[in-house]
């Protein structure tokens, strides 16, 4: 049963590139805490991460292509996270953001929060005059070309975490080694791709926050 009360302003916290995963999970953990108890506002972190690829919680450790040692020579780790969805990959290149909103006070369920968040995507790619929309039966933001954002959260006290992946200008040899979201006849794009320039995060961020907020005022 959702909680009563008004959500606070929501407080957006760049966190730079190059960011490991680990020290961000670590981050998401300590605010679910603070937010749950009062003790922090409503957060979305953005950020860009150094080379990872995640498993979710159904993921299939088939689709990663390369073993783990390999993996590291190349610079890229390994991690088992709690949020849904099979594998992704997270590197420069790709602009991350985790949303830690109430759901309880905000009378949202992790699917009706899941559906929103892509709807914020949809926005913010519309914004770079770029067509976008939900596929029937998955998960995540996509073009005509292929898929162009991965979605993924899990929620712990009623406050969400983990969130979304939009690819700017990703290293593409780095995803030739899993089958991305574990759909191996669905293509991956990306803004470079889709308006044939390169598009960094800094001029993600100012449309991201005003996309995100017409859905979660």
């Amino acid at each position: 049963m959702a909680h009563p009360g008004t959500p606070s302003p929501v407080t957006f916290r760049h966190l730079g590139s190059g960011v490991p995963y680990a020290d961000a999970l670590r981050l998401q953990h300590d605010l679910v805490d603070a937010i749950a108890e009062g003790r922090e506002s409503e957060t979305v972190l953005t950020l860009e991460h150094a080379p990872v690829i995640t498993l979710g919680r159904r993921a299939n450790p088939a689709h990663v292509l390369l073993p783990p040692d390999i993996l590291l020579e190349k610079g890229i780790s390994l991690v088992h996270v709690d949020r849904g969805g099979d594998v992704t990959y997270h590197g420069p290149g790709q602009f991350v953001s985790y949303p830690l909103l109430r759901l309880d006070q905000r009378n949202l369920t992790p699917r009706g929060y899941l559906r929103l968040l892509e709807d914020a995507v949809i926005r913010l790619l519309a914004a770079l005059d770029i067509q976008a929309t939900r596929l029937e039966g998955y998960t995540g933001v996509w073009t005509r070309s292929g898929k162009i954002c991965a979605i993924g959260v899990a929620s712990r006290r009623w406050v969400s975490f983990h969130g979304i992946a939009l690819n700017l200008t990703p290293d593409w040899t780095h995803w030739s080694y899993i089958i991305p979201c574990g759909i191996p006849d669905k293509p991956v794009t990306s803004v470079e791709k889709e308006l044939g320039k390169r598009i960094g995060v800094a001029e993600i961020l100012p449309l991201w926050r005003e996309a995100f907020l017409e859905i979660f005022p």
